[in-house]
């Protein structure tokens, strides 16, 4: 028996099953992968994965919020991108690329500036990024 079939036994709902928790607000991005730039130390390439994939902000059972994300074709929560969140413990960041017309973002934990994920937005239009980004920070 897995932990996810234990836990919905104990009624485990959402907490057994992320992924069955209704989003409070979601965002169709990509991951980025970062890899360090060997002659210019404390630089990074920033490198988009081409997996169509979806941030969200969902609220489990024991009323926690958690920041996630999923493979929208698999549907499938990645675990290395499902974080409980604490207010102030993290903001979602533009970044400039240098490149026009790139819509990258950056989650910056405050606790340890070393831990951070990339994405890109997948959504055709740009018109709701700014209103998303402000949802989700709050």
């Amino acid at each position: 028996m897995n932990m996810a079939s234990l836990l919905q036994g104990f009624g485990g709902g959402a907490f057994g099953n992320p992924a069955a928790a209704e989003p409070i607000v979601k965002m169709k991005v990509g991951k980025m992968e970062a890899a360090p730039i060997p002659d210019k130390p404390g630089k990074f390439m920033i490198t988009p994965l081409p997996t169509k994939g979806q941030l969200q902000l969902v609220k489990d059972e024991q009323q926690i919020l958690r920041f996630q994300w999923k493979d929208r074709v698999l549907n499938n929560l990645d675990q290395d991108i499902n974080h409980m969140i604490f207010p102030g413990d993290a903001e979602l960041i533009k970044v400039n690329s240098g490149r026009e017309g790139d819509r990258v973002y950056m989650l910056q934990f405050s606790s340890n500036n070393s831990r951070r994920f990339f994405f890109w937005c997948q959504d055709k239009d740009d018109s709701k990024d700014a209103e998303l980004v402000i949802k989700i920070n709050e």
